[in-house]
């Protein structure tokens, strides 16, 4: 921008001046990536008493307000619209987010292992055997196996989430995850399912979801 203010002679200089900044930080990068910044001494750096002070009161203060924090629960309106989106009635018409948001919600998994790699099955009347626990770099953990808990039966859940596996778009991504790179399709995924998913739960959850 101020190269544009400039006229014609004086934009010379001023195209100088910014080649010749542009050097100078190449050099200091260059002393900067040079640095050791593991040398021994830095074991032996302390801080002093006020700032050892200070962290801490700020450490426990940050804790505090986390401990004060409440979430208000309406337990009897979160079950019958749980209920009520494992229920559908007319499955041309039901949207697969309805049914992941109430798996979501039944099981307590990510929307990632709802709809795509999870692999559930009842072993109980509100509990399930999981395995497919979303993992950032690894890919899919289906070695390990651990049970968890459902706030509607279970049978129900398992039958929402065989229907929720046959829709051609969850299909789709399913056919999309075994061909390709996990940690590449952890944004696709994201990308494609986290506003449609968000939408859903305000519906349902009304001002209280955040």
């Amino acid at each position: 921008l101020h190269l544009k203010s400039e006229d014609k002679e004086g934009r010379s200089g001023e195209i100088n001046k910014l080649l010749s900044t542009i050097v100078e930080c190449r050099l200091l990068y260059n002393e900067i990536g040079g640095l050791k910044i593991d040398h021994e001494v830095m074991r032996w750096l302390i801080k002093d008493d006020f700032a050892s002070a200070e962290s801490a009161e700020t450490s426990a203060s940050a804790l505090s307000t986390k401990k004060a924090q409440t979430i208000d629960i309406d337990y009897p309106t979160i079950m019958s619209r749980c209920e009520y989106l494992l229920s559908p009635v007319n499955l041309s018409v039901w949207k697969w987010e309805a049914l992941a948001t109430g798996i979501a919600l039944a099981t307590g998994r990510r929307a990632i292992e709802v709809l795509i790699q999870g692999e559930f099955e009842q072993i109980g009347k509100y509990s399930i055997s999981f395995s497919g626990q979303a993992k950032e770099r690894t890919g899919i953990d289906h070695t390990n196996k651990f049970e968890i808990y459902s706030i509607i039966d279970a049978d129900k859940v398992i039958s929402a989430i065989e229907v929720l596996r046959n829709y051609p778009k969850i299909k789709a991504m399913i056919k999309e995850l075994n061909d390709g790179r996990h940690y590449q399709f952890n944004d696709i995924f994201h990308n494609r399912t986290a506003t449609l998913l968000n939408n859903i739960m305000r519906e349902f959850l009304g001002p209280s979801y955040s």
